[in-house]
């Protein structure tokens, strides 16, 4: 039996496939892992994205350094931490976030923060990669380009019940109409399991990543 000379796990299986053959074509493992990385928020874009916040672990097996890169995301100039305290209706049953009637936490422009995934992807590259940005950046953007399939959890998470207080998935895609034409079909209707979405938009925002 040959020996496995790395292995890749991710939610999404295409994904895990680009992994592989960043490894196959000779990168290293963190070459591998941002790779998938992009490409998960491709297949997997409820989950994941270029618009999110995260942390990221690492262990290089060559020098035995380990530590943790943080690219959270930054609330506004202008946010302060007591500026909702007194509309607040309490707190989700599930990690604990703040509830208001009109969600303004959840939905709308008042729950954006600046996000920190591209900065944090590219500190992480420059630290470990051997591979090219845009080299590791061309296999998602392909996928964008090309579509990714719905999944049985693609239209779960926009049909399943939300926690309460909390917006559900179709409320959240529904928002604008810009993000309903993303998600939804031509009748503003759920696409079925299997059908095709391509992400015309996402590819050239990862093509001028890629070039930066």
């Amino acid at each position: 039996m040959a020996k496995i000379k790395g292995i890749v796990v991710c939610p999404q299986p295409r994904a895990a496939d680009v992994g592989a053959e960043i490894l196959r074509r000779g990168g290293n493992a963190f070459d591998a892992a941002l790779a998938t990385a992009f490409c998960q928020m491709v297949q997997d874009p409820f989950m994941c994205g270029i618009g999110g916040m995260g942390t990221l672990q690492f262990r290089d097996a060559k020098t035995g350094r380990q530590g943790m890169i943080d690219f959270h995301a930054r609330a506004g100039a202008k946010v302060r931490a007591d500026m909702w305290a007194a509309d607040s209706k309490g707190k989700s049953e599930i990690s604990g976030y703040a509830l208001f009637e009109d969600q303004r936490a959840e939905l709308g422009y008042t729950a954006i923060m600046t996000p920190g995934t591209v900065a944090g992807f590219a500190h992480f590259h420059a630290q470990f990669c051997t591979m090219d940005w845009a080299d590791l950046l061309a296999p998602a953007i392909t996928m964008a380009r090309d579509g990714m399939l719905v999944t049985p959890f693609f239209r779960d998470f926009l049909e399943r019940k939300p926690q309460p207080g909390l917006p559900s998935g179709m409320q959240r895609v529904t928002k604008t109409k810009a993000c309903a034409a993303l998600y939804l079909n031509q009748a503003g209707q759920l696409h079925e399991v299997g059908d095709r979405l391509v992400h015309a938009e996402m590819a050239r925002t990862l093509e001028r990543l890629a070039t930066h």
